[in-house]
Formats: structure tokens, C-alpha cells, sequence
């Protein structure tokens, strides 16, 4: 009785399972390239929008507080990387220039605590201006710093690269009620990779208006 073999075609020779390897091991390489570049590109796109919010609100800041100064002082170029200036005395000053006596304030709530903002008038209603305590804005160790005689009192933001501002003697396309605001941020990203935005704002001076 004869048996008859059956030839095993079934499995993978050596070949094979190497060639099988290598194109999965490319295909690893790709999906992985590929991934890493998507977190990579939505890391920047992350850290840009957050950035320019920075920027945004840094700009907002100061304007807030530019927009009631007086006094402004601008070195010049190219110097002009701080500028320092004065507030209005108001119903919460304690400086020894803000005189003004509680008498002459007639104006609805000024002497409400609610209203802290609210600036001192004399006897002509002019504004009186606290020019005992100087306010500065420039930028030192990467820090957009506020200093008050010199003395820092508000860290805004610690991506600061440089700053810059300008009067109408400095750029003659500003207004003399026009102050320009160049902020550039500096961040470090994913890999050592530095991400660098520069914006700009325009501070209406209530004062020369």
C-alpha cells in the first residue's frame, strides 16, 4: 500500500519574513515621522495662538494705563525701548502730590471706593497729575516689566523679547495724541525650536485731546 506524501505548501521562508519585516519597519518609520509631525505643527500652532494672547493682552495693559498718562517721556532712537509717565491723582492716592482738599471734588461718587479711578480736579476742574511717583515700562531679563520710582511692581509678561515705543517725534505718521506700541515675544518650543511674534497698538492719549 502506497502512501502518498502531501507536499506542505503552507509558511513563509526566510526571505520573506525579512522583505515582511523591512516594509513594516518602513511603514513604522513613516506613521511615526508623521505623527510627530502633526504634534510638532500643533504644538506651534498652540504655543503662536497663546503667544499672540499674550502679546494681545501685554499691548492692552499698557494702553489701559498710557491712554489716562501725562507727562510721557520716550528716549531717543534707538533708546527708545522704555517710556515713563504719570497718572492722574485720584480719590485712592496717597502721594504727597495729590493735594487736591476732599471739598473741591464734586463730582458724583468721587469719594466712593468703588470709583478708585476717578481723577482729582482743582477749583478750574483741570486734572491733577501724582507726578511724586513715575511709571515705567521696558522689558529686563526677558521680562515686560511696570516699575513705579524705578522699583518693580507688576511682572505683565515673561516671554518679552524686545519693546519698542514712538511718539509723533519719533514716527512724524503718528498723531501728537498717538503713542505706538512694537511688542516682540520669544518662546522656546518642543525640540529647542524658538517661536518669535512681533505685534503692534496705537494708545489714544485722552490728555493731548
Amino acid at each position: 500500500m502506497d502512501i502518498k506524501r502531501i507536499k506542505n505548501n503552507y509558511g513563509f521562508t526566510l526571505m520573506e519574513i525579512i522583505v515582511a519585516a523591512v516594509i513594516f519597519s518602513i511603514l513604522g518609520t513613516i506613521a511615526i515621522m508623521f505623527f510627530t509631525q502633526c504634534e510638532s505643527s500643533w504644538r506651534q500652532l498652540t504655543n503662536e495662538s497663546d503667544l499672540r494672547s499674550t502679546g494681545r493682552n501685554d499691548i492692552l495693559y499698557m494702553a489701559r494705563e498710557l491712554g489716562n498718562a501725562s507727562n510721557i517721556a520716550i528716549p531717543a532712537v534707538p533708546n527708545n525701548n522704555s517710556i515713563t509717565f504719570n497718572l492722574p491723582c485720584n480719590n485712592a492716592s496717597t502721594s504727597n502730590s495729590c493735594t487736591v482738599p476732599p471739598a473741591i471734588r464734586t463730582f458724583t461718587n468721587v469719594n466712593d471706593p468703588g470709583y478708585p479711578y476717578y481723577p482729582l480736579v482743582d477749583a478750574s476742574r483741570n486734572t491733577q497729575w501724582d507726578t511724586n511717583n513715575a511709571i515705567q515700562y521696558l522689558i529686563s531679563n526677558n521680562q515686560l516689566q511696570r516699575l513705579v520710582n524705578g522699583a518693580i511692581t507688576h511682572v505683565i509678561s515673561s516671554d518679552g523679547s524686545s519693546v519698542t515705543f514712538a511718539d509723533s517725534s519719533i514716527n512724524n505718521s503718528l498723531n501728537d495724541d498717538e503713542i505706538k506700541i512694537t511688542l516682540t515675544l520669544t518662546r522656546t518650543i518642543l525640540a529647542g525650536k524658538t517661536l518669535t511674534l512681533t505685534l503692534t497698538g496705537i494708545v489714544k492719549l485722552r490728555s493731548k485731546q
